[in-house]
Order: structure tokens, then C-alpha cells, then sequence
């Protein structure tokens, strides 16, 4: 299948990650790491890109960036045809040393940003490294925190978050990582991760949801019926566990909800959950039918049941935006 043109229109900021070979080693030492440096910096004196923050991990790493003049590929091809020949060189090996070419995610609502850059300083502590962001060496927090950004990595952008948080102005050291993002959690996490699995690149959330009428009208059409073409252009919306942990919590306080039907009952929770699940969290039939326990036909008629359902049940399409509601917002279902 052919690859999606990227979206590089100028200002448009990105996730932007990729892994080595069979996941392998990009950077051995400091030495590799001062080399990657200097070629972001290059890129930034260009005025291609501008860095928000930036992990690198033995095998793999994430940068959040804007690219003011929409040259993103421009950047990275050049960032990383140096890097691949500099290693390579150095190390005395050939052949290619990413997996792929590198991959990136808009990254729009002022939310997802910080979701981001929770996920990007969370990488280390994930990976059993540190126990705190701001400890590990190789990446934006522990700059941040201790007042020791290089020229190429904005500060500004991580310092109103603070200020947001604290009340103090220009991100005085030792204040990054006591507050701002860290509200966030795994589920967090792994909405972040379900995006970049994801082939969508268009979040449906761009667009203004603060008042109620707002939000109804994005539920229902969110919701509603769709052309196929433009559900595989969107990313999900919200971690698998948070859909399931709101369904369950929701069944657990309300006890069963039945209808009946001609050899059995539905279970409108689990079919509501698998509905979410799908449209939501951006599971495929498959691993909808593997998170209930039963086979792909029967998910598949359980997916049908509940998208007839929304179009011709108030009742049932009320209480599935409810549901959508406390994922996304956490609003209490009614």
C-alpha cells in the first residue's frame, strides 16, 4: 500500500520517533549522542524545525517539534543520511541502521501536546532506567529541570506550562517535573502508543470543544455513521483501557444491561464496550474479538448490532454518548 503523504504545511507540530534495525543500537555513547545533537542543531539554525523536547534511548528515540517552514522531511532525511554514514563510519559497519524511514503524528490540540511530552519524559522511567524523568541525561526534562537546555532546544513552550502550574515565570531550576504533565498516566500512555500504531494521521479532536452544544454535536457525528475511508484516515481518540475501565466501572455500579432477544440476552455493556473499543481506541474486529473471548464472526455481528442500534435507539444512543463522554472528559454518565 502506498505511504500517506505526510502533512508538513508550515507550523504543524509532530511526533516524530523511530527505532534501529532489528533493534539494534543507534547510539553507544556520548559520542554518537554529541554527534546526533549537532545535526538537530544544524536543522534548527536552518530554521526547519524547533525542538519542544527529545529523548534518546539506547535503540530508538522521540522528538516533539514544529516545523515552521513545513520542511519536516527536508530535516530528518538530511539529519539522518549524516547520522547513518557518521555511525557507520565510525563503528565500521554498513548497511541501513533504522527500521524504517522515520515515523511522525500530528500532534494538534494543546492536550495532546502535553500527552506527548508526558509520554517522550516517561520513556526512561518506562524502561526501568530511572525512577525520574528529570535523572535521565539523554533527554529534555533533565535539561529543563536543571536550567542546562542547549541553544536548539526551546524552552519557552515547557516554561508556560510550568508557569500554568506554579505560577512562577521562566522555569526557574528545579521546578520542571514537580507538576504540569505529570497528571497524566499510563492510560495516557497508551493512547499515545495507539497513535502511533495507528495509519490515521487526522485527530478527530481538532476542533473546538468547550461548551456542551459543542460536544453533542462531535458526539454525534463522531459516532454516527461514517464512510470507511474516512474512519482509516482518523487516529484514536482514547486509550483502550480507559474505555474498558469506564464500561466496567459503569456495570459495576449499575448492575447488568440486558436486551431481549429471540435465543438470548444481550449484553449491551459488552456491546457497547466493543463498539467503543473499535471506534474509540482504534481496535480492529480481531482484537475486538480477542478482548471479549469469542470469534471474529461474533464480534463482528456484536459491532453490527451495536451501529444499529445507535442509528435506531435513543436509548441505547444516549447512554453510548454518555459512556464517550466520561472517557473523553470525565464527565459522570447519567
Amino acid at each position: 500500500m502506498a505511504r500517506r503523504p505526510r502533512e508538513n504545511y508550515p507550523g504543524r507540530w509532530h511526533h516524530v520517533y523511530d527505532r534501529g534495525v532489528a533493534g539494534r543500537s543507534i547510539f553507544t555513547d556520548d559520542v554518537d549522542r554529541a554527534k546526533f545533537y549537532s545535526l538537530v542543531e544544524k536543522q534548527v539554525s536552518l530554521g526547519r524545525i524547533v525542538v519542544f523536547a527529545f529523548v534518546l534511548m539506547t535503540n530508538h528515540y522521540h522528538f516533539l517539534l514544529m516545523s515552521p517552514t513545513g520542511e519536516l522531511d527536508l530535516a530528518m532525511r538530511d539529519i539522518f543520511r549524516e547520522y547513518v554514514l557518521y555511525f557507520n563510519s565510525r563503528h565500521g559497519r554498513d548497511g541501513p541502521l533504522y527500521r524504517a524511514r522515520y515515523s511522525s503524528k500530528p500532534v494538534v490540540t494543546s492536550d495532546y501536546k502535553r500527552r506527548v511530552l508526558w509520554y517522550i519524559d516517561r520513556n526512561p522511567v518506562a524502561a526501568g532506567i530511572v525512577e525520574r524523568a528529570i535523572d535521565y541525561p539523554h533527554g529534555s526534562a533533565y535539561r529543563f529541570h536543571r536550567g542546562i537546555a542547549p541553544s536548539w532546544l526551546n524552552t519557552e513552550w515547557a516554561a508556560s506550562i510550568v508557569e500554568e502550574m506554579h505560577g512562577v515565570v521562566g522555569m526557574p531550576v528545579g521546578t520542571y517535573g514537580t507538576g504540569g504533565c505529570s497528571r497524566f498516566g499510563s492510560e495516557s500512555d497508551r493512547l499515545v502508543e495507539a497513535r502511533m500504531n495507528s495509519a490515521g494521521t487526522v485527530d478527530p479532536l481538532d476542533r473546538s470543544l468547550e461548551t456542551e452544544e459543542e460536544r453533542n454535536d462531535f458526539l454525534t457525528e463522531y459516532l454516527g455513521a461514517r464512510e470507511p475511508e474516512a474512519l482509516l484516515m482518523e487516529m484514536p481518540v482514547a486509550a483502550a483501557e480507559t474505555v474498558i475501565r469506564v464500561c466496567r466501572s459503569l456495570e459495576a455500579a449499575e448492575g447488568p444491561w440486558l436486551q431481549p432477544a429471540r435465543r438470548k440476552h444481550w449484553d449491551l455493556f459488552a456491546t457497547a464496550r466493543m463498539g467503543l473499543l473499535k471506534r474509540m481506541a482504534g481496535f480492529t474486529i480481531d482484537e475486538v474479538a480477542r478482548h471479549a473471548g469469542i470469534g471474529r464472526s461474533a464480534a463482528a455481528r456484536a459491532l453490527a448490532h451495536h451501529e444499529d442500534r445507535l442509528a435506531r435507539d435513543p436509548g441505547y444512543r444516549t447512554r453510548v454518548h454518555g459512556i464517550a463522554r466520561a472517557v473523553l472528559w470525565g464527565d459522570e454518565v447519567c
